[in-house]
């Protein structure tokens, strides 16, 4: 709550208000998510069929039959902590641009689920091996369903038990590894009126049993840890939000003292590069980039940060390159007009960018420099900063105001 608070943005705030408050409302009404989730293939709403004792979704062989999210409700005998969901999801690793963004939904719901039910029919592939692992780390308990044994021979069951076993230790439990045939395959029978097709009943009394067990030995712990951790990635999601709204306030703020600095630049020119960095490096601009960003820092402080920054690009040789890059760039754009300061002018809003760039970098990482220090940030932001595509695009900008400021000046 606190760090919605924070969060300016009104469309943000309302929506991660609303995810937030279903994930208080879960707990207090005690709702239990039981997510099913898999390959389409596999058997997922077969499983859900089935443990409901009646067809309560469609099936069909070919893949991508559940296309939204379908909730069911669920009892088990003696269960009394609340109520039960079964959540049937869209199948993993579908066909095109919508069956990507049904996969995309899919994931978001099993973050979601108090308890997971993974369903393969068969060894686990890269494509469920890895979210099943993704899933693991965040802490979200599961049950894996090797579903369709009655399509195996016994010794290619053990096979792939010992298998799965072995793959997944650590990342669940062995007794959570569990058999069910949920809708057997029909077998021919013959007798005196000829050969026909029984089918036989589902076989899931493993998993309905596993599941019971869990639910009523630690059916509320689960639904207190499922909280923390759904309220967690709210947090997390305001704070990215309010991160990218930092971000961008800062980045006016770069662009405004940039253009400012090209101006009184290019009106006064300033010879030498010592003075031309450390006329680049405001220190005000730097006490704005981090009142951006929360901080508060003493003037006397922005101002030693400005002129050590300057004295690092100018060790660096970064002024010099600066001027020269900028100075055949404009050239290039505004033909036979590089007088009068305009390469002082550029090359001053060019450092001033770049000098915002790497403390915006330092304000977002709480005010640390990261990799290599004040110098490895510079380096960074420089060897961004110097590519073709965004140096035309800045001496274009920038033609554009110089020769406006060349117009107002005359």
């Amino acid at each position: 709550e606190q760090q919605l608070a924070l969060v300016t943005d009104e469309v943000a705030r309302r929506a991660l208000s609303v995810e937030l408050d279903e994930v208080a409302g879960d707990f207090d009404a005690r709702r239990f998510s039981i997510v099913v989730f898999g390959t389409g293939s596999a058997g997922k709403t077969s499983v859900i069929n089935a443990l409901l004792g009646r067809k309560a979704g469609a099936t069909d062989p070919i893949t991508g039959t559940t296309q939204e999210k379908e909730e069911h409700a669920y009892t088990i005998d003696g269960f009394g902590q609340g109520t039960l969901r079964l959540i049937d999801t869209p199948g993993l690793s579908e066909f095109g641009v919508a069956g990507a963004m049904r996969e995309e939904r899919a994931r978001e719901l099993a973050t979601q689920a108090d308890l997971l039910l993974f369903v393969v029919d068969q060894d686990l592939r890269d494509i469920e091996f890895k979210p099943l692992g993704e899933l693991a780390r965040l802490g979200k308990r599961s049950i894996l369903i090797l579903n369709k044994k009655d399509l195996y021979r016994p010794q290619d069951i053990d096979a792939v038990l010992n298998r799965l076993h072995e793959r997944l230790r650590g990342k669940i439990d062995p007794d959570s590894i569990i058999l069910c045939a949920a809708a057997p395959a029909p077998v021919t029978v013959r007798d005196t009126s000829g050969a026909h097709l029984e089918f036989p009943p589902a076989d899931v009394d493993e998993l309905a049993e596993r599941l019971a067990g869990l639910l009523h030995s630690e059916g509320l712990s689960m639904l207190a840890e499922n909280v923390l951790l759904r309220a967690k990635r709210v947090s997390d999601k305001a704070r990215e939000v309010i991160h990218a709204a930092r971000v961008e306030q800062a980045r006016r703020i770069v662009s405004r003292f940039t253009w400012t600095t090209a101006g009184v630049m290019f009106v006064n020119p300033i010879p030498g590069l010592s003075v031309l960095a450390a006329a680049a490096i405001n220190y005000q601009m730097i006490t704005e980039i981090a009142k951006s960003f929360g901080v508060e820092i003493r003037i006397d402080s922005a101002k030693r940060m400005a002129k050590k920054l300057a004295q690092v690009m100018i060790k660096m040789g970064i002024v010099g390159v600066a001027t020269e890059i900028v100075g055949k760039a404009l050239k290039a754009t505004i033909a036979g007009y590089i007088a009068g300061g305009a390469i002082e002018a550029l090359a001053g809003a060019y450092l001033t960018r770049l000098a915002g760039e790497a403390f915006i970098e330092y304000f977002a990482l709480d005010q640390n420099w990261g990799e290599g220090g004040m110098q490895g940030a510079i380096e960074r932001k420089f060897k961004m900063q110097r590519q073709g595509e965004f140096i035309a695009e800045f001496v274009k900008e920038a033609a554009q105001r110089i020769l406006s400021t060349k117009e107002t000046k005359s």
